[in-house]
């Protein structure tokens, strides 16, 4: 199993999660924490970036069902993707991700996607 990494930034309110290598239960409780961490403080306009993500598997896609409905519902905010190849975003359209999480082609289509009201 390829191990992941999650780089994060911040561009104008927004917060941009890069993943790399395997997106698992792991990977998804790392962004889901600092997901929460930031909607305390308010930030609640997220992009993640999977562009370097080689595979999404069960529990990681579990996890980005949770993210998604805690930045959308619980916080009230807006989340894009950016980097799906087609089977991710099959799979993420099947389980409801998308919507509410917004799709873009590049990242900085996700990033205006992300902060609009």
């Amino acid at each position: 199993m390829e191990p992941f990494e999650i780089h994060f930034t911040e561009r104008e309110g927004v917060t941009i999660a890069v993943v790399k290598g395997y997106f698992n239960a792991e990977a998804g409780e790392l962004l889901s924490d600092k997901i929460d961490r930031l909607g305390l403080k308010g930030i609640v306009r997220v992009v993640v970036d999977f562009t370097h993500c080689s595979l999404l598997n069960s529990p990681g896609v579990t996890s980005m069902v949770d993210i998604v409905l805690k930045i959308s519902e619980d916080f009230a905010g807006k989340i894009a993707l950016v980097g799906l190849d087609n089977l991710k975003l099959q799979v993420l359209k099947t389980v409801h991700v998308i919507p509410p999480a917004e799709v873009a082609l590049t990242l900085d289509e996700a990033y205006h996607l992300a902060s609009q009201d």
